[in-house]
Order: C-alpha cells, then sequence, then structure tokens
C-alpha cells in the first residue's frame, strides 16, 4: 500500500500527453506473412513500404499493418542510414527491428541530427552498449525525445539525486526511459514531499524506474 502511494505521488504532476531467406541487410525474413498485395490494398500504402517492412525488417503482419499507417518509406536510402548507425553502436538484428516496430517513425529519422547526439551522448557516459542496446530495444521512446530538453536534463537530474555517476549510468542502462521526461520539472517537487514524509533516497530511487515503466504504458495507449 506504501509503495502504491508513493509511485501516485512520484506519477501525479506529470502529464503525458513471407518466404523464407534472409533480407539485403542481414535480418532474417517472416516466413508467415500475408500476401504483399492484400497489405497494399488494406493500408493504402505504397508497395515499397510493405515490402520493406517485411523483407527487410523481418516485421509480422501486425506490425506491418500499424508500421505502413505512419510511415511511407519512398527508397531504402534513410533506413539503411539508421540501420547502419545501430549496428556501429552493437544493436543486434533482433533489437533493431525491435526498436523500429515500437518506433517506426525511427526508420525515416535524420541520422546526423537526431539519433547520432543521442547514441554519441549515451556513449560518452560510459553506457554498457551491450545491457543499453537490450534495453533500448525495448524501450527506444528515449530517442524520439529531445536531447537537450529531455534527455541532458533528466540525466543530471538523476545523477544528482543519485549522488553518483555509476548508479545513474545503471540506471539508465536498465530503463532508459527514465529520461523521457524533464525529471526535474515531472519529479522534482513530488521527490520532496516524500522526503518531507520521511521516505529514504534509497527507496525513492527503487520507485523511479517503475513511474517510467508506467509512462512508457500510458504511451502505447
Amino acid at each position: 500500500m506504501s509503495n502504491f502511494i508513493r509511485k501516485t505521488v512520484l506519477l501525479g504532476s506529470c502529464q503525458v500527453r513471407t518466404s523464407p531467406g534472409t533480407s539485403n541487410l542481414g535480418f532474417v525474413r517472416n516466413p508467415d506473412f500475408l500476401p504483399l498485395r492484400w497489405f497494399s490494398s488494406s493500408s493504402n500504402q505504397p508497395s515499397f513500404t510493405v515490402s520493406y517492412l517485411i523483407n527487410e525488417l523481418g516485421f509480422p503482419p501486425k506490425a506491418v499493418l500499424s508500421a505502413s499507417k505512419s510511415v511511407n518509406i519512398e527508397s531504402p536510402d534513410k533506413p539503411e542510414k539508421v540501420i547502419k548507425l545501430f549496428k556501429k553502436y552493437g544493436f543486434s538484428q533482433t533489437q533493431i527491428s525491435s526498436i523500429f516496430r515500437r518506433r517506426s517513425h525511427l526508420l525515416l529519422a535524420d541520422t546526423e541530427k537526431s539519433i547520432l547526439p543521442k547514441l554519441e551522448f549515451f556513449d560518452a557516459k560510459g553506457v554498457s552498449w551491450p545491457q543499453f542496446a537490450k534495453s533500448l530495444s525495448l524501450f527506444p521512446t528515449v530517442l524520439s525525445r529531445s536531447l537537450d530538453k529531455h534527455i541532458v536534463p533528466s540525466f543530471e537530474f538523476l545523477r544528482n539525486f543519485l549522488q553518483s555517476d555509476e548508479m545513474a549510468i545503471a540506471t539508465v542502462e536498465k530503463y532508459p526511459n527514465i529520461l523521457i521526461v524533464n525529471a526535474q520539472k515531472c519529479l522534482g517537487r513530488n521527490i520532496d514531499i516524500l522526503r518531507e514524509h520521511g521516505v529514504p533516497n534509497s527507496n525513492i530511487a527503487k520507485l523511479i524506474p517503475k513511474v517510467q515503466i508506467a509512462f512508457e504504458r500510458l504511451l502505447r495507449k
């Protein structure tokens, strides 16, 4: 009951608005896809988008239908740049596909302006890429957030709160979506309230990742 109250306090002030084979990029093609013509007519998207999602990224049918509503891939140029960038940082093919299934718009992102600066920031902080790549593939929302407005200030807030670079990095490695909001604005006052009621920092720190998971669930709705 006390944990529920603490999480409620933390969350309260935040508002959350197929043929077998391998593709050219090394992704395993989905052997259980429906006919391409069915997808093209149902989604009202050019067949290249659907074909790319299936043959190059191994998307299952439901994921193709969902993604094709938000992206229109006219050529492989942008997606391949994004994929190569992720591979440079050690992401596996499965992890890359997972990122795009959850945030398909990243397929058309500007690698130099949008994704690369964020990966460079995390790399400079010393994250362990095997662990971090695994976590990002499950919670890629942070890659859609502003580096200057969300990621940097939230990381600094977390580091100051935990009073340790190592603990902040370890937390981010496991729960990257802890950086999806400006933590100082969103959680700062609520943390003060918990402290005023005698909740130690160690207990508050355990609750913050759980709050961010709640944010992720809200964002998926």
